[in-house]
């Protein structure tokens, strides 16, 4: 069955549809100039650990190559940018008592990017306040946590019973979908974005936009529950 409900406020300044297991996912561009591989780390780790970042420039977290790494105890980190930029400040370090790799900096250069394989058994990803052009993050296993603003072009997968909560996302195109878990976004300021569940719930706070900004959420059974502010108008569906 497909099932679309839209809610629309008189000035026309969001359009917000929910779509049942109809619909099209809008496309998301990850063309980009190629990068150069300034630094890498490879960390011995145990496998039921939890990645922990703070970064101004552009993540990607993907899971760990089972079948290069079986026992799943290597988080790989390399960072990527233009000769002479600033990445000396970028620090990676592993807490064995806290099973925590961090990978911090505030002053790296916005134009590096800094990729992560991390393994499949992660059971928490933090990210902390992160100012960035793309962040791509992809999970199967761990929780996907965004503490205060996330900004930049955000597409983040989780699979399985992975949940995803953020507390507030900020770009021009948000791509967010969980497969059997909760997708629980608390504010979004964005012109474009598209959350999706094959069979998790999915919460959706308040929403901020331009003059025109779509939100498009699909569900196949999972509940959908919205409430979106638009100037002075408040708009609630849910869809059970």
């Amino acid at each position: 069955w497909a099932r679309e409900v839209a809610g629309r406020c008189a000035c026309g300044a969001c359009q917000a549809r929910l779509y049942g297991s109809g619909g099209s996912q809008p496309d998301v561009s990850r063309s980009g100039p190629a990068r150069r591989t300034l630094k890498e780390w490879a960390l011995l780790v145990s496998p039921f650990g939890r990645l922990r970042t703070r970064l101004p420039c552009s993540v990607a977290v993907r899971p760990l190559d089972p079948l290069t790494y079986p026992d799943g105890d290597r988080v790989l980190v390399a960072v990527s940018g233009v000769e002479g930029g600033a990445v000396a400040s970028l620090q990676v370090r592993y807490d064995e008592a806290q099973k925590e790799v961090a990978i911090v900096s505030d002053v790296i250069d916005p134009q590096a990017s800094v990729e992560v394989n991390a393994p499949l058994k992660f059971g928490k990803f933090e990210y902390q306040v992160i100012r960035s052009q793309k962040l791509h993050i992809q999970t199967k296993g761990g929780n996907v946590i965004c503490l205060g603003t996330v900004y930049g072009n955000i597409d983040i997968h989780a699979s399985d019973k992975s949940t995803v909560t953020v507390d507030k996302l900020q770009g021009s195109s948000v791509n967010v979908s969980t497969e059997d878990g909760l997708l629980k976004a608390k504010c979004l300021y964005t012109e474009s974005s598209f959350l999706s569940s094959a069979a998790g719930d999915i919460t959706l706070g308040s929403v901020h936009g331009t003059d025109t900004c779509n939100i498009t959420l699909q569900s196949k059974m999972g509940n959908i529950t919205v409430v979106i502010y638009v100037l002075t108008f408040e708009i609630r569906l849910l869809d059970v």
